[in-house]
């Protein structure tokens, strides 16, 4: 793959860095400005899972197992204001279901928090996020509890004004 350098000095490689983001996979090519964006479907090597299976629809869903049903990418992500949907439906469980997070640097920082619950039909969860600094090792984690099965689609992180 042939990459062409458009502009000059910094602006060219700014226009650079932003094409071998997405040679890499993590952001859509573009102006350097442009805050990036990532849309995974479960079905996605990056996405990874403890106490699930991936089916042939490409969702993700629980074993009835207490675990981790999806974590990943453990990607860099700029700073920012940016929003993550979790796309997923609930099939069983009641009381405590599990929890949505994400985390950075392996999973050592928690960025956010929040119950496991059908926010909305097909939607797990919606979470804002305010990065005032680049991340480290950027990740979506949905923990379940036992007893609990949960199908999940994919997740999208968004720039947000």
């Amino acid at each position: 793959m042939t990459l062409e350098l458009i502009g000059s000095g910094a602006r060219a490689l700014g226009r650079a860095m932003a094409c071998i983001a997405i040679l890499h996979g993590l952001v859509a090519c573009g102006p350097a400005e442009a805050p990036p964006s990532l849309r995974l479907d479960a079905s996605d090597a990056r996405v990874r899972t403890l106490v699930g299976t991936k089916d042939a629809s490409g969702q993700l869903t629980s074993s009835g197992q207490a675990g981790f049903l999806m974590f990943g990418p453990y990607v860099k992500w700029p700073k920012g204001k940016y929003k993550v949907v979790i796309s997923g439906t609930i099939l069983e469980g009641t009381g405590e279901l599990g929890w949505i997070d994400i985390a950075a640097d392996e999973g050592k920082r928690r960025l956010v928090i929040a119950p496991l619950r059908q926010e909305a039909p097909g939607t797990l969860a919606t979470v804002r996020l305010n990065f005032d600094d680049p991340v480290d090792k950027l990740e979506v984690r949905v923990y379940v509890e036992n007893n609990v099965k949960v199908a999940i689609k994919g997740y999208e992180i968004s720039p947000v004004n």
